[in-house]
């Protein structure tokens, strides 16, 4: 994954960072907090509060990593393309289930149309891959994948 593509997840979870980032600041006030009541040594922080940014950066980096999938050839399918870009991307899919969810917000009653778009695809590592793209209001909200010789 390159930067560019890095810095476009990240572009797009800006949300998710900000929380992230006020989570890491919360934490990182407590540690210090219970430094100075505890009266624990300089050093012993010093791992703490690397290992808390750790496990922080890896779980951020686990929360995108279903937003996305790699093509064979080095495209990317994401999260917010139109149901246009990912068929030209990806071609004709296996099947396509078209769906219509309601949602309650009093008097207009407008529903949602979903789609969920299934496909074999060859990705980038290993093989075959099933990929699902859920479009909601022709809009990508969702793609997961799974290595098509792992069922």
């Amino acid at each position: 994954m390159n930067l560019l593509n890095l810095f476009g997840i990240i572009k797009r979870n800006e949300c998710f960072f900000s929380f992230l980032n006020i989570l890491v600041r919360n934490l990182l006030s407590i540690i210090r907090a219970l430094h100075t009541f505890l009266g624990m040594e300089y050093l012993y922080m010093k791992k703490l509060n690397l290992s808390v940014l750790l496990f922080t950066l890896f779980f951020s980096l686990a929360a995108t990593a279903n937003s996305s999938f790699r093509l064979e050839n080095g495209k990317l399918l994401t999260i917010g393309k139109s149901k246009s870009e990912i068929i030209m991307l990806a071609g004709s899919p296996i099947s396509a289930d078209v769906e219509k969810v309601a949602i309650d917000k009093g008097q207009d009653g407008d529903s949602v149309k979903r789609e969920v778009l299934t496909y074999k695809l060859k990705g980038s590592i290993g093989g075959f891959y099933l990929v699902v793209v859920t479009i909601e209001n022709n809009r990508v909200v969702s793609i997961t994948s799974k290595q098509y010789e792992r069922f």
